[in-house]
């Protein structure tokens, strides 16, 4: 397989992931700069991505 049927693979395996982090993203205005965050689904969703992807990319380090 090559690394681009590979990269659209994992796009698509991460696709629901991703939109769950996006869609618990927010940014708000402290009064001086603006401020990301994320919810609770958000960063699980994020943490999942983040394991996923050393999964796939770095198996050795599990």
């Amino acid at each position: 397989m090559t690394n681009r049927i590979t990269a659209i693979k994992l796009a698509k395996e991460l696709e629901p992931l991703l939109e769950r982090l996006c869609n618990g993203y927010a940014s708000r205005w402290d009064g001086r700069d603006h401020i990301g965050v994320i919810n609770a689904d958000a960063r699980a969703a994020a943490e999942e991505v983040g394991s996923r992807l050393k999964e796939r990319l770095w198996p050795e380090a599990i």
